[in-house]
């Protein structure tokens, strides 16, 4: 299965990191799509749908809770499977990104290593053999 992912962060260095290491991770992925926000990245899904989201929770115009928050709203996006990759990974803000539908909930910063193990752990669940 071919994988269209969606990385959602304000920092360039960060979508960069990001997807260079779903290239070098040998998960196969027909297509890597960027926003620098939540509004960006709504707008994109609205041009094409997403097999799996990355985002950040602190950005402009739209942060990762308000996009969550759409994304739950929305009858075709709500099944598109989002990862939480943030700085800001306290307990209770884990437990607040997972109750609005958040798959999994990153803490910045990772190392390519870890990234990628949590990455393939996350999708192994998703599509059990």
């Amino acid at each position: 299965m071919s994988l269209t992912v969606l990385i959602v962060d304000d920092s360039p260095a960060m979508r960069w990191f990001l997807r260079r290491v779903l290239m070098l991770c040998d998960i196969p992925t027909s297509c890597i799509r960027e926003a620098a926000d939540g509004l960006e990245a709504f707008q994109l899904l609205r041009q094409q749908a997403a097999d799996l989201i990355i985002a950040d929770i602190n950005m402009p115009n739209m942060n990762g809770e308000q996009f969550l928050r759409r994304i739950a709203a929305d009858e075709q996006l709500r099944r598109v499977p989002v990862i939480i990759l943030s700085a800001d990974a306290s307990e209770a803000r884990t437990r607040q990104m997972l109750s609005l539908g958040a798959h999994r909930c990153l803490s910045k910063p990772i190392s390519p290593e870890a990234f990628r193990q949590q990455l393939e752990e996350f999708l192994d669940a998703q599509n059990p053999c």
